[in-house]
């Protein structure tokens, strides 16, 4: 599956984080957690509360960037946290 080696590589730096580094998230995140990245996945889950929500409105909601929660949605996904229920095709200008 193309891009399956990206999200291993997200799943290994997920599993192997250090004290040296604690994401920044919202103003709820508590920074003095052990496992920042569980608490990510939490914020995610919040942040699209009991609807459908695009990634980019996710994102906006936890001030990351749109490629970064689309990442993340994948690994829960893979997990079978959330499952993804539609597709849209990208506008393309020439046609």
């Amino acid at each position: 599956m193309a891009g399956s080696n990206g999200v291993a590589a997200l799943r290994r730096a997920r599993r192997a984080t250090t004290s040296t580094f604690e994401p920044t998230l919202s103003k709820e995140h508590d920074a003095e957690s052990a496992d920042g990245w569980w608490n990510l996945d939490r914020e995610i889950l919040a942040a699209m509360g009991n609807r459908p929500a695009s990634p980019a409105t996710i994102a906006s909601r936890l001030g990351l960037s749109e490629s970064a929660i689309t990442s993340l949605l994948s690994m829960l996904v893979a997990e079978g946290k959330i499952r993804i229920s539609a597709v849209q095709r990208a506008e393309i200008a020439d046609e």
